[in-house]
């Protein structure tokens, strides 16, 4: 849905439609892969007779992953989407209670509850070593969402409290192979994902280096994924 300003400017929408652009280009996408022709008349969008081809392979269509951090849009994730993609960022806390908020919501309008933990992660041979390697990277990203007020990070009060220690309490999966299978049991233990996604390069500091990343990634592969399957 977005949150800053700046990418709606480009385009000369104002802010105050994304959740609307969302949900009716949502039911467009779902629309028109279903139906062979497709019509719509909505708020800020209008259809007649479209027809989009090749259809998709999967059906009745591929599932929609809804992104969602705030209360009102749990209940848009469980509404609109086929799974709910958890908050990149998100504190330990705020993903517990949305898991329950979400499948709650699911229930009322009878549509599945799927959960798809998404989190910043990283392993090395030592704690030391991915603390090191990954720290002032994601640590770099986090400070870049605190200053555009991202929901994520609006407790933060300075950048002081940006500290490895305190971001792997409750948000990211960091350490070596054997810590990592801990913090990641736990983790589905507590919401019940059934796919964890993670994010090892940080695009807002350009980083780790690309070496670097195909050595986490094989870790994961060869000493953390074989212990959880």
């Amino acid at each position: 849905m977005g949150y800053q300003a700046p990418d709606f400017e480009a385009f000369g929408i104002p802010l105050n439609q994304r959740a609307s652009r969302l949900e009716e280009g949502i039911e467009i996408i779902r629309g028109c892969w279903t139906h062979d022709r497709f019509s719509y008349d909505g708020r800020r969008f209008r259809l007649h007779e479209v027809a989009i081809y090749p259809k998709p392979v999967q059906q009745p269509h591929p599932p929609i992953w809804v992104g969602a951090m705030a209360d009102a849009s749990i209940r848009r994730a469980a509404r609109y989407g086929d799974a709910w993609l958890t908050g990149m960022t998100q504190p330990v806390q705020n993903i517990l209670r949305h898991t329950q908020a979400y499948r709650a919501y699911a229930d009322e309008y009878r549509r599945p509850a799927h959960v798809i933990l998404m989190r910043d992660a990283w392993v090395a041979e030592t704690r030391q070593r991915a603390e090191a390697e990954y720290g002032p990277e994601v640590l770099a990203a986090y400070k870049y969402y605190w200053k555009n007020d991202s929901l994520s990070f609006r407790q933060n009060r300075s950048e002081a409290e940006f500290t490895v220690e305190k971001m792997t309490s409750d948000r990211i999966i960091l350490g070596s192979p054997e810590e990592v299978v801990d913090q990641l049991q736990r983790w589905r233990e507590m919401t019940d994902a059934e796919m964890i996604i993670f994010r090892l390069r940080q695009a807002h500091s350009g980083g780790p280096p690309h070496e670097q990343i195909m050595r986490a990634i094989r870790l994961f592969g060869e000493r953390v994924i074989p212990k959880l399957v």
